[in-house]
């Protein structure tokens, strides 16, 4: 419960946060529609090549904030393509 509190005073009410109940299992429902389970092996392989193309983006011998500049944008990168809009 606690860590669903956090998750909502950081973000917002969201379905990762929500109990179950009616309005949860519709929100459910919706993100099953857009995001098909038999799509998911089509997003992995676009989450590691996204992860690789940042990566390379780091250069070699290079000191950087491994979560700030690698692993936050690992998501939005692959969700970015995934839904057709582009790199980001």
């Amino acid at each position: 419960d606690n860590i669903a509190t956090k998750l909502v005073q950081d973000v917002g009410q969201n379905v990762l946060a929500m109990n179950d109940s009616p309005r949860y299992e519709h929100e459910k429902s919706l993100l099953r529609l857009a995001f098909p389970r038999s799509d998911l092996a089509h997003y992995r392989k676009i989450v590691a090549e996204e992860s690789n193309r940042l990566l390379a983006g780091l250069g070699v011998n290079t000191t950087f904030d491994f979560a700030g500049e690698y692993a936050l944008k690992i998501p939005a990168a692959a969700m970015a393509r995934y839904l057709g809009v582009g790199e980001i």
